[in-house]
């Protein structure tokens, strides 16, 4: 009792000073308190707590008390709750409220008229809300039992700030809880008109650049002479540290948790429903909100439809519903969102898919309350049903994760926004019904929204009647009638609080006026559905590496062995070795040669009769990389990074080992002059996109030469610079004339910074910073220091002699020119230049630049002493390589060891690379293939390809790989027939997109 006054009376001072408003009373003054009093339900207060027959108390919008056997106030207003389940109101904090596909983008609400010069980034737009809320939305939300939803502008980059109200409050000043500073960034440019970015590597760059020019901005306004709102908030955000950062694919993450440690800014996760596929790479702690969008199933009956689905498809349908608890057992806090649901019935659908996993009932309810109120900051105010908090909760027939939950009402701040009439089930048993001192029995058996089902029968003489019940909010009516059809009583009461009793007058078939009342049979229990029944044996997909056909089911480790009695490739000085030994140690080549001992336990491979080479290598290749290749929009994309985009779940990957490449140059493409930095990566299938980069790579970047630069084929206006191969040379004079400016200015900053801090000078305009980090100079500045390679497109001898002749101009060299069809002609230059080349074996004439190609180039290049390479620049062409490189010797009579460097080796060179790869030494990387016999044989095959000691690939696992995955399939597809939902999705084949040096994307934003 003490509790409850002491409750009470802290409650009303607080209510009494913030129940106050500004806005003039319109009407007559009514200053009422009045306390509402629910009882008799099963509570979830919270997710660690919970009452059997709970009461909850509010007044004035506010909980006053929670709990069990509580002392209602006098005057409350009181509900029965006999039956039902009261929980706080769900909380989305990435609510799709303002969301339709009809209004996509949602056009972006400028809160000045000066603007960042990219319009995708407006981190200073502020979503305001448009009150009332749609009420058909608002209901269909609400009905899902989602009362407070964090709401922002779902378009651009970077996209301003939120606002968090309580949906069914219709006052604006009364709904809104907090106009956040919660920053929201994403990947997609939306509505944004203008070209840049074009892909996703560019987005990335774009978000780099504008944290740094917000950082210098904020150093430097004083003495800038812009006004720019856009950076301004940018530095909140840097400040503020608060930011939900909306993933456009799974892969994203990293790119997520890169830019945080660069600016040391950490973000919350809106998930896209795959990053279970990436928990092995979260951190104890990470905020991630996850969609409860889960995948319809696919209509497999067919069994030529179903081929159409993709193992990876239905890998994830399978999945999909356990995300939230993958994610949790790595220690994530997760909160779920409805998010773009389109109805209340499906996110309720999919929740209780979700609920079906291991996840505890309590685990999920806090993914659905407390985890996003933290995440929006005001976990003090809602989330819970606590004492002083708002009275955000709802009424459920059922808890959330039975199939007969249903919502029957909704409050907001202590005000009901929802009803919805439900059955009382609490009314299903046996009563003993006595009218006129006459005794009956009835039998009340169902309970719906079609009706109540009831039968009654005379004690005396088991006679049986028809029997009408209504019940409409605590008044009941009987209508009892023989089976004739006369009616014998008609009889109108009220139920009793505790729903036991039912009592009331009435008249009989002559119309007198007669008493009754109906008491509930205790011993009788009501008829349920049947119990769920609890598995402790709840079956857990577990995700392959990658989750797709060929995927390990178990990542392959390292281990030492010996190859023995090979023919070994070894592309140094010691040439071929014939019936020799290779021995592989911690991953790298411990020895090479003959009669050499080994510990008694060390595996050995018997490779009598085969052949063995160094990995292939591939200088020029598109495979593996997700949200384009091209990066268009401006002359030169020097900023971008292809390791920004790499997708280590590419088939590729996979096939590119069976045909015995284990590294690969990716390169941006070639739809502008300066393009984007390379990754250099090997092909570890199964591994992150981390992992498959190689870790002391020196820093390559693209070039390009030709008609895709000056754009011959294009089919825009063409307004961007250049338009001429006179352009294009411009353009790198230009470019570089900036790099050496800026490298200049940054050393000079530099040396005034050190001078600053020994005199610690005061900080004014003349030892401001006044030159920003630029990213694009940045790089152009390390192919001028030599800390950065080009790797340039190029065909026509005349552009091949401008670039050298500009790079003579700025004191550097060109790396290497790849595809260089036309280097036979400039071979000479190119040896005095210090230029490799990396060639096609024998493509020509597919467009006006290759006329003149000749499949002796390779030849005629290596004769002068030019390092040459043969490249693929074709995800089918990279698995054969060994085949492409074999065409050396017919053309042009290159030896066949030579023509085998022109894969290992002379690549590995070319990438400065050589000092770990490309042949088989000691104390190289243990990058090696098994070949069934010659390896430039085009009746050859690569049996076991390794990569640093670890087997990626091996033809003879082909046969039990391929019958399970189709197992796996056959297994999915029989629980997917069995999948009751009542739409199920086309199968239709997906093709991914293949790169080309010209592939602009049109979306690059879609996973």
């Amino acid at each position: 009792m003490f509790k409850l006054l002491l409750s009470v009376f802290l409650v009303l001072i607080f209510q009494n000073a913030i129940g106050q408003q500004t806005f003039p009373v319109n009407g007559v003054h009514d200053q009422r308190e009045t306390f509402h009093a629910f009882i008799n339900a099963k509570i979830y207060a919270s997710p660690s707590k919970s009452y059997e027959k709970g009461v909850l108390i509010i007044k004035e919008g506010k909980v006053v008390d929670v709990g069990d056997n509580l002392t209602i106030p006098e005057g409350s207003v009181l509900h029965n709750c006999e039956g039902l389940v009261i929980y706080p109101s769900f909380i989305d904090a990435y609510a799709g409220i303002n969301y339709s596909k009809k209004e996509q983008p949602q056009p972006k609400k400028k809160a000045s008229t000066a603007s960042n010069w990219n319009p995708a980034i407006h981190p200073e737009h502020h979503y305001d809300q448009a009150f009332p809320v749609d009420e058909k939305k608002k209901k269909d939300w609400l009905s899902s039992g989602i009362g407070i939803v964090s709401a922002h502008h779902r378009d651009g980059i970077m996209r301003g700030t939120n606002e968090v109200f309580h949906l069914g409050i219709e006052k604006p000043n009364e709904a809104l809880i907090v106009a956040s500073k919660l920053h929201h960034l994403s990947f997609d440019k939306g509505s944004s008109a203008s070209d840049y970015p074009s892909s996703h590597i560019g987005a990335v760059a774009l978000i780099r650049q504008s944290f740094y020019d917000a950082m210098w901005y904020e150093q430097n306004s004083a003495f800038v002479d812009e006004f720019n709102p856009s950076l301004i908030s940018v530095n909140e955000l840097l400040n503020d540290k608060t930011a939900i950062f909306e993933l456009n694919h799974a892969l994203s993450w990293r790119n997520v948790k890169d830019i945080s440690d660069e600016f040391d800014l950490p973000f919350i996760i809106k998930g896209t429903g795959k990053e279970y596929l990436m928990k092995d790479e979260l951190l104890d702690g990470d905020k991630v909100i996850i969609p409860a969008y889960l995948p319809e199933a696919f209509d497999v009956n067919d069994p030529y439809d179903a081929r159409n689905v993709s193992l990876s498809q239905l890998k994830h349908w399978e999945a999909a519903p356990y995300n939230a608890y993958f994610l949790s057992q790595r220690g994530a806090e997760v909160a779920l969102s409805r998010d773009t649901i389109s109805s209340g019935k499906s996110f309720i659908k999919n929740l209780q898919k979700i609920a079906a996993s291991p996840l505890t009932h309590d685990e999920v309810l806090r993914m659905l309350t407390l985890t996003p109120a933290s995440f929006l900051g005001i976990d003090n105010l809602i989330g819970s049903l606590e004492t002083g908090k708002f009275a955000n909760f709802f009424i459920s027939t059922k808890p959330f994760d039975d199939e007969a939950f249903e919502i029957s009402s909704h409050w907001n701040k202590g005000k009901e926004v929802f009803n919805k009439t439900r059955p009382n089930n609490a009314l299903v048993g046996r009563y003993n019904l006595v009218v006129d001192s006459v005794e009956f029995t009835i039998e009340v058996n169902e309970v719906s929204e079609k009706g109540i089902k009831a039968e009654a029968k005379r004690n005396s003489d088991s006679a049986s009647f028809n029997t009408i019940v209504k019940n409409q909010e605590g008044l009941i009516s009987l209508v009892l009638t023989e089976k004739e059809g006369s009616s014998l009583y008609r009889l109108s009461g009220k139920i009793s609080l505790s729903g036991t009793i039912w009592d009331g007058r009435g008249q009989d078939g002559n119309g007198n006026w007669i008493s009754w009342a109906a008491i509930k049979d205790r011993k009788s229990k009501p008829i349920k559905p049947d119990e769920k029944v609890q598995n402790d044996s709840v079956y857990i997909p577990e995700p392959w590496f990658p989750n797709m056909a060929f995927g390990f089911d178990s990542l392959p480790e390292q281990s030492d062995f010996v190859i023995t009695n090979a023919m070994v490739w070894t592309c140094a000085d010691t040439g071929l070795l014939n019936l020799s030994d290779i021995w592989v140690k911690d991953g790298k080549i411990k020895a090479v040669g003959k009669g050499m001992m080994y510990p008694a336990d060390l595996k050995r491979i018997d490779a009598k009769g085969k052949h063995v080479t160094p990995g292939i290598i591939d200088e020029h290749s598109h495979i593996a990389i997700r949200g384009g290749v091209n990066e268009w929009a401006q002359s030169s994309s020097a900023e971008v990074r292809i390791s920004d985009a790499i997708n280590p779940w590419n088939i590729h990957i996979y096939r590119h080992l069976s045909g015995g490449v284990t590294a690969a140059q990716l390169l941006h493409g070639s739809a502008n002059p300066i393009g984007g930095q390379s990754a250099l990566i090997k092909l570890k299938w199964g591994k992150s996109a981390e992992e498959l980069l190689i870790n002391d790579a020196p820093g390559f970047i693209k070039f390009a030469l030709g008609e895709n630069v000056k754009r011959s084929n294009r089919r825009d206006p063409g307004d961007r610079f250049p338009l001429t191969r006179m352009g294009v040379e411009q353009t790198f004079v230009d470019a570089f004339t900036r790099a050496k400016e800026y490298d200049e200015m940054m050393q000079s900053k530099n040396t005034e910074q050190k001078t600053q801090r020994k005199r610690k000078t005061p900080y004014t305009s003349e030892t401001a910073d006044k030159q920003r980090k630029d990213l694009e100079l940045d790089a152009l500045v390390e192919i001028l220091n030599q800390q950065r390679f080009i790797s340039c497109h190029s065909y026509v001898q005349s552009e091949i002699l401008m670039l050298m002749s500009v790079a003579d101009r700025f004191d550097f060299t060109v790396n290497t020119f790849t595809h260089i069809l036309e280097g036979y002609k400039v071979a000479p230059e190119l040896k005095a230049h210090g230029a490799n080349a990396s060639t096609f074996s024998d493509w020509w004439a597919y467009k006006f630049e290759v006329n003149d190609a000749i499949p002796y180039n390779a030849a005629l290049l290596t004769k002068v002493g030019v390092n040459t390479a043969i490249n693929s620049d074709d995800a089918e062409m990279g698995r054969r390589l060994n085949q492409e490189a074999a065409k050396t010797i017919k053309y042009g009579g290159i030896s066949q060891e030579e023509a085998l460097k022109m894969i290992t080796i002379n690549p590995a060179k070319a990438l400065r690379l050589d000092h770990r790869m490309g042949s088989i030494e000691v104390g190289k990387d243990a990058d090696l293939v098994m070949w069934s016999g010659h390896p430039l044989s085009v009746y050859s095959k690569a049996e076991k390809t390794f990569i640093e000691g670890i087997k990626y690939f091996d033809l003879n696992d082909q046969p039990s790989l391929e019958k399970r995955n189709e197992q796996e399939r056959a297994r999915i597809i029989a629980e997917m027939i069995k999948d009751k939902s009542d739409k199920k999705r086309k199968a239709e084949k997906t093709k991914e997109v293949e790169y080309h040096c010209d592939t602009i994307l049109e979306d690059y934003c879609t996973e």
